[in-house]
Order: C-alpha cells, then structure tokens, then sequence
C-alpha cells in the first residue's frame, strides 16, 4: 500500500475552508468561486494569496467540477492590495517566494475545469 498519496478533499470539506473564497457548485458541476474579505471585496493580502494556492488546487483535483466561474464580491473585483502583509517581496528570497507560489496559484487555476468528463 502506498502511504504517499494525498487524499483528495471532497467539495463539502474544502468549500467552506478559506476565508476568502466563497464556493456554491450546480449539481451538473458548475462551481462558483466568489473571491472576497469578509463578504465585500477582495484584498489582496497574504493570507489570501496563500489561501489562495491550495483553494484552485482543491477544486482543479475535484473532477465533479465541469466549469468554474470565477467572480468577486462587492462592487470591485479587487479592493486594494495589502503590500506590507505580503512579506519582504522586494528581497531576493522573498520575490523567489511570490514567483514559485505564483506559478502554482495559476497552474492550479488553470486545471480548475478541465477534469476529465465524469462517467454515470
């Protein structure tokens, strides 16, 4: 038996984890992911930002998720950028930081539905 794999969460655990994504699916799977701070607008901040990588990991894994929408909250899709919460970006380590993160968060948005069709 391999110990390594990694379960995949199912929709009722990971849809209600991050703070700053809110998650409703269709039954035919059709996932809504609204991005939001505390039910206004986004802001851009680190906690966010890391939320943010495993959350399009979570529903890129979840095959019952055909198409994604992506949306906000509010009347801006983003209010602001919280640059101090985000660390020392401007250092080497911490830009090699953002970018290896930042490469993550897209591929994992990406793969977010396109899940091979589901078989009934």
């Amino acid at each position: 038996m391999d110990t390594n794999v990694t379960s995949i969460p199912s929709f009722a655990e990971y849809a209600t984890t991050y703070a700053n994504a809110r998650m409703d699916r269709t039954p035919d799977g059709i996932l809504r992911l609204a991005l939001h701070r505390d039910g206004g607008p986004f802001v851009f901040a680190g906690q966010a930002y890391r939320e943010l990588v495993q959350a399009f990991h979570d529903v890129a894994s979840d095959r019952a998720n055909q198409v994604v929408i992506l949306t906000g909250a509010g009347e801006r899709w983003l209010d602001r950028i919280d640059f101090t919460s985000l660390g020392p970006i401007t250092t080497p380590r911490g830009w090699d930081l953002i970018y290896w993160e930042g490469k993550r968060l897209l591929q994992n948005l990406l793969s977010s539905g396109t899940a091979a069709p589901r078989r009934n």
